[in-house]
């Protein structure tokens, strides 16, 4: 049985404990929520479901960034759209936080 495994069997009970399920229903302010699409650790679908279980998120998905670089096999376009959506989301961001 991998590492992992045994860990998420044994410590089930403080993994509940901290998971999203139990607070995210709480939250009244609004949250901001990135993850890059590359991530390879935790997938993007878990910040999906995150930002689903809070009513005032906003949530952006790169496809710009992979771990320690920019991602080297998109075209240029592409990286220039996403950082365009990057901006602007940061924009959102920044205009929240200054009212």
């Amino acid at each position: 049985m991998p590492e992992i495994e045994i860990i998420q069997k044994e410590q089930i009970h403080q993994l509940d404990s901290i998971s999203p399920k139990k607070w995210s229903d709480k939250i009244d302010s609004k949250v901001f929520i990135m993850h890059g699409a590359n991530d390879n650790m935790v997938p993007y679908t878990q910040s999906t479901k995150l930002s689903n279980s809070i009513s005032n998120s906003e949530l952006f998905i790169s496809y710009l960034y992979e771990h320690n670089e920019i991602a080297p096999k998109r075209s240029k376009s592409h990286k220039i759209k996403e950082l365009i959506r990057l901006v602007n989301f940061f924009k959102k961001f920044l205009q929240y936080h200054e009212d």
